[in-house]
């Protein structure tokens, strides 16, 4: 009887037994240990965290885990909305080189913004530093510098505040000539109606600290004629914060034959392109409007990549392509 007793959900030895079960490797799916952790979720919550406090902490002395059930424990964190693991969280995100992708790989950079998004809104100080980081890879972290945008939508912080915190990110990051990096919060602040940021964008790119394979003048220029309403639009693009579903997020990363790809590409109806006074331009690079005409749509920088990846158009094949 009392064997049966600790297997009550709930119970210590379920609540073993269920993350016992998320240690699958590969392509293995444990949707039923899932949903048996959703059954329990407020007294597994501090088992998930735990899960994954040590696995970052064995990362840190480089041993990487060989499973995934790091990967499972964040996503259903995100769906309990347990702001307390958002510190365990961004740890494990602020691994030195590639330690975050080997622990959670490509989910990365596309999830990771909306589970930040939710959870880290009352540590925005851990976000900040993780930023700031210069171990962590700048691809990552120009991705977590999108959760201001996030923020603004949601009303967690206003503009203004965004745009400033912004700012000193992108002096930062000039400073210390991080191209990618500047060239991804210059893409961040276009979603804001960046006309404050104006002066440090311009004298980033006049020095030849962005990339401009990420983002270029003219992006800048479309941002600030657009205003609050091209601002609107902007935020309207980004996904849902948080993880509503975590068997079905994951399922489709998992089990692609059996969960859909909901891409954005079809959503919406971009306007066509205004002509722009040029804000930025400087004797080494002058816009200079061009008379052909477009007859395809313009994929926005925030949309799903047409390549089929299922990232970001900015953070995949912008550069690659002919957008102008």
């Amino acid at each position: 009887m009392a064997l049966e007793q600790d297997r009550l959900p709930g119970s210590p030895a379920s609540l073993d037994d269920i993350i016992q079960r998320l240690k699958v490797s590969g392509n293995d799916f444990p949707e039923q240990a899932m949903r048996d952790a959703r059954a329990c979720a407020k007294e597994i919550t501090p088992k998930l965290i735990q899960l994954l406090q040590e696995v970052t902490e064995r990362a840190k002395r480089g041993d990487i885990s060989e499973d995934n059930s790091q990967l499972f424990a964040v996503f259903l964190l995100a769906e309990f909305h347990a702001k307390e693991a958002a510190p365990a969280i961004i740890d494990s995100l602020s691994l030195p080189g590639e330690g975050p992708f080997d622990l959670f790989g490509d989910v990365t950079l596309e999830d990771f913004r909306e589970i930040l998004a939710g959870l880290a809104t009352e540590v925005p100080e851990l976000l900040d530093s993780m930023i700031r980081n210069r171990e962590v890879d700048p691809i990552l972290r120009g991705a977590v510098a999108d959760v201001y945008q996030f923020w603004v939508r949601d009303g967690v912080i206003s503009r203004l505040d965004a745009v400033n915190k912004l700012r000193q990110f992108l002096h930062r990051a000039t400073k210390d000539r991080e191209l990618h990096l500047s060239a991804s919060i210059v893409s961040t602040l276009c979603g804001l109606y960046p006309q404050e940021a104006l002066p440090d964008i311009r004298k980033a790119f006049q020095k030849g600290l962005i990339d401009r394979m990420v983002i270029r003048e003219r992006d800048v220029q479309e941002a600030i004629e657009a205003g609050e309403e091209g601002m609107a639009k902007e935020l309207r693009q980004l996904r849902p914060t948080g993880v509503g579903d975590a068997i079905e997020t994951l399922g489709r990363w998992f089990k692609p034959a059996s969960y859909s790809n909901r891409s954005r590409l079809d959503e919406g109806i971009h306007p066509p392109e205004p002509k722009f006074v040029d804000l930025l331009a400087s004797d080494e690079d002058e816009y200079e409007p061009s008379t052909i005409h477009r007859t395809d749509r313009r994929v926005g920088r925030n949309e799903s990549c047409p390549c089929g990846s299922g990232k970001k158009f900015k953070n995949c094949c912008l550069g690659r392509t002919d957008q102008d």
